[in-house]
C-alpha cells in the first residue's frame, strides 16, 4: 500500500500488488527505471517521473480504477498487463511501448499519447472524451491493430499510424497534421466523421470505409487512397479544399456529394454502387478536372451522375447510369462544367 510520495536515485521496484491509499507521485531521480511487477489499484492519482523505463507488468485499475495516471516526458512506458483503467485522465508524456494486447480505458477523462506508440500488439482506446496521438504510431514497430470506441473524438497529430492489421475509429476523427494511415493487411474504418484542414492518405490493400461525412465540419486539404482494395463511401459527403484521388475501386453505399473546391477529382479505378443494394446518386464538384480512369457502374449501376462544376471531365471507360424507378435524370451537366470527353464508346445512360 502506498500512502505518500517516493523519490529514489536507484530506481523503484514494486514486486507485489500495489494499492494507492492517497495521490502518489513517484520520482525516479536517477532514471534507473520504475517497475510494477503486479497489479496497481486504488481510486487516487498516480504520477510517475522517470527518464528510464516505466514498466506495468500487471493490470492497472482493473479491480479499482485509478483516478488518473500520468507519466512525464523522457524515457519509455511499457505495458504488459493488458489493461489500464482510470476514472479520469491518462497522460503519457513519454514514448509508449506495447508488450501485450492493451486496452486503455478512461471512463470520464481524456487519453493523451504525447510521444510515439509502438509494439506488435492490439491497442484499444476507450473514452467518451478526447483521445490524442501527438506522436507517430507504429513507425518504430507496427501495431497489430488500433481501435477507438464510439463517442468522443480522436485527434491525430503525429503524422502516421501504421498497423499490420486493421484500424477502426469508432469516434469522430480530427486531423491536426498531414496524416498517413497505413494498414498493411487489414481494413481501415472511419465509423464517424473525419475533419481537419490537412492532407489525409489511406493505404490498405483491403477495405477503407467512410461511414460518416468527411470534411463537412472542417474541410480536409486533400484525400488520397492508394491502388488496390476498395473505398466504400457511406457518409454522404466528402469535402476538401484541394484534390481527391481514389487509387482503388470506389463503392457508393449512400447518395454522395464529392466537392474539391480548388483541386482535381480522380477515380483511378472503377466506380459503382454497392452490389445488391439500392443504386446511388453521385454529384461531383471540382475546381480543376474530373477524371474517371475505370468503368463507372459496370458492376453495379449508379442511379445518376451530376457533374456540377469542373474545368473539364474525361472518362477513359464506359458509364452505366440508370435512374429508372427513382425519377432521376441519368446524367446532369451543370453550366460550370468545361469540356466533357468520353474516350470509349458503349456507355448506357437512362
Amino acid at each position: 500500500t502506498l500512502g505518500g510520495n517516493i523519490a529514489a536515485t536507484s530506481g523503484l521496484d514494486f514486486s507485489g500488488n500495489v494499492t494507492l491509499a492517497a495521490d502518489i507521485g513517484l520520482d525516479d531521480v536517477g532514471s534507473a527505471g520504475v517497475t510494477f511487477a503486479s497489479s496497481v489499484d486504488g481510486n487516487f492519482r498516480l504520477s510517475v517521473k522517470s527518464g528510464g523505463l516505466t514498466e506495468f507488468l500487471g493490470d492497472v485499475g482493473k479491480s479499482d480504477p485509478l483516478a488518473s495516471l500520468a507519466t512525464d516526458a523522457g524515457g519509455t512506458t511499457e505495458f504488459s498487463g493488458g489493461s489500464v483503467t482510470t476514472s479520469g485522465d491518462q497522460t503519457y508524456g513519454d514514448a509508449v511501448n506495447l508488450a501485450a494486447d492493451t486496452t486503455i480505458n478512461a471512463t470520464a477523462g481524456n487519453v493523451t499519447f504525447s510521444s510515439t506508440v509502438d509494439g506488435g500488439y492490439n491497442l484499444t482506446v476507450q473514452t467518451p472524451n478526447l483521445t490524442t496521438f501527438d506522436g507517430a504510431v507504429g513507425v518504430g514497430t507496427r501495431l497489430t491493430s488500433l481501435t477507438t470506441d464510439a463517442g468522443g473524438t480522436t485527434k491525430i497529430a503525429g503524422g502516421a499510424i501504421n498497423t499490420t492489421g486493421g484500424q477502426t475509429y469508432g469516434d469522430a476523427v480530427n486531423l491536426a497534421a498531414d496524416t498517413t494511415i497505413n494498414a498493411t493487411a487489414g481494413n481501415v474504418t472511419f465509423s464517424s466523421t473525419v475533419d481537419g484542414g490537412y492532407n489525409l492518405t489511406v493505404q490498405t490493400p483491403n477495405l477503407t470505409t467512410f461511414d460518416g461525412a468527411v470534411g463537412v465540419g472542417t474541410r480536409l486539404t486533400s484525400l488520397t487512397t492508394d491502388a488496390g482494395g476498395t473505398t466504400k463511401i457511406a457518409g454522404g459527403a466528402i469535402n476538401t479544399t484541394g484534390g481527391q484521388t481514389y487509387g482503388d475501386a470506389v463503392n457508393l453505399a449512400a447518395d454522395t456529394t464529392i466537392d474539391a473546391t480548388a483541386g482535381n477529382v480522380t477515380f483511378g479505378s472503377t466506380l459503382d454502387s454497392v452490389a445488391n443494394a439500392p443504386r446511388r446518386t453521385l454529384e461531383l464538384q471540382a475546381g480543376g478536372a474530373i477524371r474517371f480512369s475505370g468503368a463507372v457502374g459496370n458492376s453495379s449501376e449508379i442511379a445518376s451522375l451530376t457533374l456540377a462544376r469542373a474545368d473539364s471531365v474525361s472518362a477513359d471507360s464506359t458509364l452505366a447510369i440508370d435512374g429508372t424507378g427513382r425519377e432521376l435524370d441519368g446524367l446532369r451537366i451543370g453550366a460550370d462544367v468545361g469540356n466533357v470527353t468520353l474516350n470509349q464508346p458503349g456507355s448506357t445512360i437512362n
